[in-house]
C-alpha cells in the first residue's frame, strides 16, 4: 500500500473502532477508491490464445466428427418416442370427453382429507413426544438424578461386560463337554 493508502485504512479502522458507522463507511469508501483498478494488459487474451494453440490445445479448424452408431440410435429411439408420444396424445384428446371427472374429484378429495388427517395425527404424536422430551429434560437437570442415571448406566456396561464373560465362559465349557 502507498502511504495516502495507510491513512485511509487507518482512518477507516479508527472510525470502526469509536463506532462510527458513517464515518467508517465514508472511510471505506475512500479507501476503495484510491485503489488501483487491476486488469489485464492489453493484449493478453490474444497472447494467451497465440499459446493455447501453439501448444496443440485448440485446433484451428473446426472438427467434424462423424456420426458414431450410439447418436444414430439414440436419435432414432428419440423420433420414436415423440411419435408414441404424439399417438398417446391425439388419443386422449378424444378419450378425455368420456371421461367422468366426478369420481376422480371425489377420490383425490378423500385422498387428499386421509392424508391430512394422517399428517395430524403425526403432529399430534410429535407433539407429545416433544412434551414428554421436555420433561425428562428437566428431570436430568437436577444434579442428583443426573448421578444416579450415570451410576445406573455404569453398573448396567458393568453387568452386561460380566455377563458376557460369563456365557464365553459356559461356551467353552460346552464345546468341551459335547466332544
Amino acid at each position: 500500500m502507498r502511504h495516502s493508502d495507510d491513512n485511509l485504512y487507518r482512518d477507516w479502522l479508527d472510525a470502526e473502532e469509536r463506532g462510527e458507522e458513517s464515518a467508517g463507511d465514508a472511510a471505506l469508501l475512500a479507501l476503495f477508491q484510491e485503489l488501483p483498478d487491476e486488469g489485464p494488459s492489453p493484449g493478453f487474451a490474444a497472447r494467451t490464445m497465440a499459446r493455447a494453440a501453439e501448444a496443440g490445445v485448440l485446433s484451428t479448424a473446426p472438427a467434424s466428427v462423424p456420426a458414431s452408431d450410439g447418436v444414430r440410435l439414440a436419435a432414432a429411439w428419440l423420433a420414436l418416442m415423440s411419435l408414441g408420444t404424439l399417438a398417446a396424445a391425439s388419443y386422449l384428446v378424444t378419450a378425455l370427453p368420456r371421461i367422468d371427472f366426478g369420481l376422480g374429484l371425489r377420490g383425490f378429495t378423500r385422498l387428499l382429507s386421509e392424508a391430512w388427517q394422517w399428517l395430524a395425527t403425526g403432529l399430534v404424536f410429535w407433539q407429545r413426544l416433544a412434551e414428554i422430551g421436555t420433561l425428562v429434560s428437566k428431570v436430568v437437570e437436577v444434579p442428583q438424578v443426573a448421578a444416579i442415571l450415570l451410576a445406573s448406566l455404569v453398573v448396567a456396561a458393568a453387568a452386561f461386560r460380566l455377563l458376557q464373560a460369563i456365557l464365553a465362559e459356559e461356551r467353552n465349557w460346552t464345546y468341551v463337554e459335547r466332544h
